[in-house]
Order: C-alpha cells, then structure tokens, then sequence
C-alpha cells in the first residue's frame, strides 16, 4: 500500500507554521521503515524559506506558460457552458474567460 498527501497552499502560512508542517511530514516520511511507502506533494508559491525546509526534496517548477494553454482551455469550455445557461452574449463571454485566465497566476486578484 501506498500513501499519497497533497498539501496545498503552504506559501499561505507564516514561516514558522511552514517550518513546523515541513519538519512533522519530514519526520512522518523518514520515520517509515519501507522507503516510498509515503509520498508528500507541496504545492507553493516559490518561498526561499521553503527551499530550506525542503531542501532534500525532488522539486519541479510551473511556470505560468506551463499551464497557461490548459486553464484558457478549461475556462473556454466552462464559460460556453455558463454562457448558454445564463444567455450571455459573445463580449461578456470573452470578459469573463480574460478576467479569470488573468487571475490565473495566483498573483493578486484582478480588479474590474
């Protein structure tokens, strides 16, 4: 049996809480004895504390080109959807899916 955890949004805590979550899944992953049994994903904002605390993990970078094609594809799909449902016309349509690929970035909310 394999144990998968996806801890999202560590960037949202504090330092302090971001060393202590690190340091309790660290000692949780190490402490098994069959290696691999227990995989921990960290999904982040790029944190210079974090690459301390997680120094001896594997990590990958997205950057937003990455999946930019994806969620502009999702959100077109939706938004037909949202469109029909709500009779929309074409121009708020088009509004909508650029208000949210533009919010997209985990940045800062956009302001309309």
């Amino acid at each position: 049996m394999k144990i998968y955890i996806v801890l999202d949004g560590i960037d949202e805590c504090d330092s302090q809480e971001r060393r202590k979550i690190a340091s309790a899944f660290s000692t949780l992953v190490t402490g098994v004895n069959d290696r691999g049994i227990i995989r921990v994903l960290f999904i982040s904002q790029d944190e210079p504390d974090l690459k301390g605390l997680l120094r001896t993990a594997t990590s990958i970078k997205i950057s937003k080109t990455d999946n930019e094609e994806d969620i502009k594809c999702y959100v077109g799909h939706w938004s037909s959807k949202i469109s029909i449902k709500f009779g929309l016309t074409q121009d708020e349509k088009e509004a909508m899916v650029k208000i949210v690929c533009l919010g997209a970035d985990g940045e800062e909310s956009i302001k309309y």
